[in-house]
């Protein structure tokens, strides 16, 4: 699977590249950079596609974006122990690039840090792991 993703990714830029050479291409009238209506639609694809892939990892995670945040919990029942793997949207409360920890805030006011795991896409928020959380303390009457 890692395979075929790696191919794909490798393609798509690929053709991103090969389609803004051929903008700049010496092929059709001379003394212009851009000629025809295609060598133009070709470079705006091509670095549109381009763009796509490398802004994200180039922006990072900023102060304020949405992420979603991954973190494990344990419940006891009847003395079995249970382990639930949470996701949940949050803020971000810090800049930061992959691998970098950051603090984030729930939509509960609860505060944590959390790792960068991956960018932002199209359709998708940043996602975070979360490696420590605020105790939550419940008065006891």
């Amino acid at each position: 699977m890692a395979s075929l993703k790696t191919f794909f990714k490798t393609f798509v830029v690929l053709l991103a590249v090969s389609l803004v050479a051929y903008a700049f291409s010496l092929i059709g009238k001379e003394n212009q950079v851009i000629d025809s209506f295609w060598k133009l639609f070709a470079f705006d694809l091509g670095f549109s596609i381009l763009a796509a892939i490398f802004w994200p990892a180039l922006r990072g995670v900023r102060k304020g974006d949405a992420v979603v945040a991954a973190y494990s919990e344990t419940q006891m029942n009847g003395g079995n122990i249970f382990s639930f793997l949470n996701t949940v949207f949050a803020t971000a409360l810090d800049n930061g690039r992959a691998g970098q920890k950051i603090g984030i805030r729930f939509a509960n006011g609860r505060r944590a840090d959390a790792l960068i795991t991956g960018y932002a896409s199209t359709f998708s928020a940043a996602q975070v792991k979360v490696v420590e959380q605020e105790a939550v303390f419940e008065k006891v009457a």
